[in-house]
Formats: structure tokens, sequence, C-alpha cells
């Protein structure tokens, strides 16, 4: 199909979606991990510039825009052509494409927040490409948005008429991606893997398992299923949508992110000194917490190491946050805002009554707790525990971190959802979650802040 550019020679399962274009215009591969989603995705954008809508602009929704740069552009330059080269404008990532009726811009918008979704207004376009949409935290939103760009665009290219086509690629979790497209409480039925179901006019779905890549190893999927409990399993291997019972960090998974504490250590120590963090949680309600750990290559994280206690001063605190710092070198610690003394105290200077030492916690920031931020950095913890292309997750915890893992494995919607509530990262009373909340300090706050920066972006 897509010979004529780069030799891409699609399974039967992407041939199916790229001939559904022509029935459905809203297609969704709900596939496992390693099953070429994003190869998909990204050959059928390269077909509506080239040739079905070279005179257009398009749109690539993405969880992040670490997410383009690590992800979406890998498989542009393994496949596309020297049509293209990239921008920034406003900070904002874009594609500029040679077409055959001249140029193209296909914008990039992300979905972590509300601001950057309401950034899809405005835009003209005339199809659209979700990368992994379930990971979007503004999904729904996102999704509207895009509809509303896209109402009254068509596409005719002999004889065929399209109406607005949006396609995605991902893993199918839980919340809005499967309500949109009406998936039942049972999952997507069997057909789905044999040659694709519509669940509702308008709409096509192909699911594929990891093992139906035939150019992977055997062993690549048995490695996985062996480290995954089976509703993992069915989801990140099998794309099928599985009920989560409303956990907030559904696809934590110890047998996955757990790694002994040396091994932690090990990759902390190979960090940049400048992309090492820590957070913490002053304990308005006891314990108070400390987290810390580092990014690592291709946005990937490690967290290294915590500290919980009950019935501790700020003293206390901010004195394990120094040692922290003096022995594995954290240069920076984010801190709710919300406790603007504590900041102070600790940025200026206390005096310890155990030994009368003033101490000061270096790399004080504030961290983002704007309206929002909660959900969205509970999104971001979800997104890092995801399973890469390679097998690999993009965050490991050490086993030292026993606060963190055992909240993670608790830590339930007050209503057992898995929409809004858990959109917003609403916790069930009563349960213990200081643990995480020290780690979102650093996780999102350092993930938008220097990390999140495109960097050095190809070409």
């Amino acid at each position: 199909m897509t010979q004529w550019f780069s030799g891409y020679a699609p399974f039967g399962y992407q041939a199916d979606l790229h001939r559904a274009r022509w029935s459905h215009p809203f297609r969704w591969l709900s596939a496992g991990v390693g099953t070429g989603k994003t190869t998909w995705g990204v050959n059928e954008a390269l077909l509506f510039t080239q040739v079905f809508a070279p005179k257009s602009n398009g749109l690539i929704v993405v969880p992040d825009y670490g997410t383009f740069h690590d992800v979406i552009l890998p498989e542009i330059e393994r496949w596309w052509p020297p049509i293209w080269d990239t921008g920034a404008p406003g900070g904002r990532p874009e594609l500029r494409v040679r077409t055959p009726a001249g140029k193209v811009t296909i914008f990039v918008r992300s979905g972590n927040n509300r601001r950057n979704v309401r950034a899809i207004n405005g835009l003209t376009v005339a199809w659209a490409y979700f990368e992994e949409p379930g990971r979007i935290h503004e999904g729904a939103d996102a999704w509207t948005y895009t509809g509303e760009r896209l109402r009254g665009q068509t596409i005719d290219w002999r004889g065929h008429r399209l109406h607005g086509p949006v396609w995605m690629s991902g893993t199918p979790w839980p919340g809005w991606l499967p309500e949109t497209f009406k998936v039942n409480d049972t999952g997507h039925p069997d057909a789905a893997w044999e040659h694709g179901y519509s669940p509702t006019d308008g709409m096509f779905v192909r699911c594929a398992r990891t093992e139906d890549n035939i150019k992977l190893a055997p062993e690549f999927a048995e490695r996985l299923r062996a480290r995954m409990s089976p509703e993992l399993a069915a989801q990140e291997l099998d794309g099928q949508v599985v009920p989560t019972r409303g956990r907030l960090l559904h696809n934590f998974h110890p047998g996955l992110h757990v790694i002994p504490a040396a091994k932690a250590l090990e990759l902390f120590g190979h960090s940049e000194p400048n992309r090492r963090h820590g957070g913490a949680d002053f304990g308005v309600t006891d314990p108070a917490a400390l987290n810390w750990g580092a990014w690592l290559h291709d946005s990937r994280a490690v967290m290294a190491g915590e500290w919980k206690h009950a019935g501790t001063t700020e003293e206390e605190q901010g004195y394990e946050a120094w040692r922290v710092s003096q022995r594995h070198g954290v240069q920076t610690w984010w801190l709710p805002h919300d406790r603007p003394g504590v900041t102070l105290k600790w940025r200026s200077g206390f005096i310890r009554p155990d030994d009368g030492q003033r101490y000061t916690v270096p790399g004080i920031r504030n961290a983002d707790t704007s309206a929002g931020s909660r959900g969205a950095s509970f999104s971001t913890i979800r997104n890092l525990l995801a399973i890469r292309k390679d097998g690999q997750p993009g965050m490991v915890i050490s086993d030292a971190c026993q606060g963190w893992i055992e909240e993670a494995k608790a830590l339930r919607t007050p209503d057992g959802s898995t929409g809004a509530a858990a959109r917003d990262g609403a916790v069930a009373a009563g349960l213990d979650d200081h643990a995480i909340d020290a780690s979102r300090m650093w996780l999102f706050s350092s993930s938008t802040s220097a990390r999140a920066g495109l960097g050095s972006l190809r070409h």
C-alpha cells in the first residue's frame, strides 16, 4: 500500500485499518505493545499528506510533547522520505511537509492539560491522528475540540469522500477512549482480533496481540506475560479493555516496575546531576514524606528513595531532605506552595534542635499545584508506568520505596469509577497517599518544566 514512499508492508491488522478509512472515519488500533501501532498511524498520516489531502493541514494529538519527540519522530525518520522538517512556533512542535501540491503543516498538540487542549481551537485541519489516546489526560475534551475543527471538512479522492477522518493508535486504557468508542463492559468482542468490528456507525476497531507481530522474537511476549498479572497482560499485550475497579494507578504492577534498591541507585548514579529531583508532602495529616529520583534517557525515570514518618517536625523532614542532597546529589526539591512558611524555612536555613546546627535545603522550587494539576500529575505517573515498545516501563521504582508501592496498589477513586474522578486524581477517603503525593511533586513539576522542553527537535 505505501511501498511508493517507504517500503512499509503492513501486517493484516494494519491493512484492515488502512482499508477501513473509506467506510469508517473514526478508527482505533487497540493493540498490545510491539504491534506497530505508531508505525500504522504515522504511515496513514504520510498517505494523507502525499495522496489523499496534499493541500490540507493535519493534526497529531499526543499525551505530552515528550511522546512526540521520543515516539512519533523516530517512526517518521524510519518511514518517511526527506520531505519534512520540524519547527516549534510558540513552543509547540509542528511538522512542515512538502507535498505534490506545495507545503502543508501538521500541527502537534499535547493533551496533558486544558490549556494545551484549548490550543486545538483555531486550527484549520482536514484530518487528525491520536497517539496513545488512552494516556491523554484531557482526551475527552481533545476529542471534542478536534471534532469541532474537522466539522465540515471533506476530502475527495477518486470518487471517495472522507468527512473529517480521525485515527487512533494505542493501548486500551480505561476511561474516555472505550467510552467514546462504545465498548461495553465485557470488552472487545472476539471479532476484533479476527477482522475488526464496528461498535457504532462511523467507528471501526481492530485489535492485535503482541504475538501477532511475527517479526518479534517469541520470547519477547513470553517474558512480558510471565511478569504481568492476567489483567495487565490482557490490556498491555492483547489490546483488550479490562475493568480496573477504580484503581488510580491501574497499570502499576510490582513484577514489572519494582527493582532492587542497589539497581535503582546504580541507575540514579548514572543520571545527569541536574536531572535529579525530590518532592515533599508536608503531612498536614500524618505522616510526612519525601520522595526522590532522576530522569534518565528517553524520558524514562527512576524512583530511587523515600522517607516517610509520622509525628515528625518540619525541621526533621528538612534535615532528611538535606541529607539526601548531601549523600545522593539531589539538586532540586519541589515543595507544595500552600505551606510558604515551611518553604521559606527550608530555603533560608533552620536550626535543628538535636545538634544546634543550621541546615539549608538546596534547589527549593514551588511545585505545580495549579487547578487541575492533581489529576494531571496522576496522569503523568500512569504514563511513566506504561510499557514502551521495547517491553520496558517508562519508570522503575526502588524496592526501598515501600510506602509508595503499598499506596500505589491501594489507591482507589471514591466511587470506583474510571472516568472524571480518576482523571482528576480523587482519592477515596481514608486512604494513605503521602508518599505518592511527594512523588507527584517532582515527577509532574519537573516534567512540565525543563524536561518537557522540546530539546533537540530533529532536522
